[in-house]
């Protein structure tokens, strides 16, 4: 598939598969740089899926990202939103994110799973939930009332965080 460049951002409410095809996106959505609020290539509704893609998403509540890639990252690979919401990240890669890959901007309550997803030249994995760095195993528990969600651990326990398939350069 050759490459789409993409001038307004594509919004999917069920399952949409790229076929490995690499979605470019224009100057419309901004300039690809580190600056914040910049449109994503793709949003996804409450419940969408994305999968075979090489691009940058924004998730509006719950979503699966499986095999996606972004090869340069520019603000975030992927920004997760919504209260409750739960988010899957299956397979995939993400380069060149400086500053972060993913940033977690739910409000309360849900999850973010990460696995089989390899990073490489970039500054923080996830950020959000309150705190400027996110390690790769720290596990948190919140709650429906939005306050900040607390620590509970920072290591993989082989359960709610399992570092096998894990590629971090």
């Amino acid at each position: 598939m050759a490459d789409q460049t993409v001038d307004a951002t594509i919004e999917v409410t069920g399952t949409f598969d790229g076929a490995g095809g690499r979605f470019v996106a224009g100057p419309e959505l901004g300039d690809g740089g580190q600056s914040e609020g910049q449109d994503a290539t793709f949003e996804l509704a409450d419940g969408a899926a994305l999968t075979n893609v090489i691009l940058g998403v924004h998730c509006l509540g719950s979503c699966t990202l499986r095999d996606v890639t972004r090869e340069d990252v520019g603000e975030d690979a992927a920004t997760f939103t919504g209260s409750g919401a739960t988010v899957l990240v299956e397979g995939g890669s993400a380069a060149k994110g400086t500053d972060k890959v993913c940033q977690d901007n739910r409000l309360a309550g849900g999850s973010v799973t990460i696995r089989d997803f390899a990073v490489s030249d970039f500054g923080k994995a996830l950020t959000g939930a309150g705190a400027d760095d996110i390690g790769l195993c720290d596990i948190f528990e919140g709650d429906d009332t939005g306050d900040e969600p607390t620590k509970i651990g920072s290591e993989p326990d082989g359960v709610t965080c399992v570092a096998e398939g894990v590629t971090v350069e």
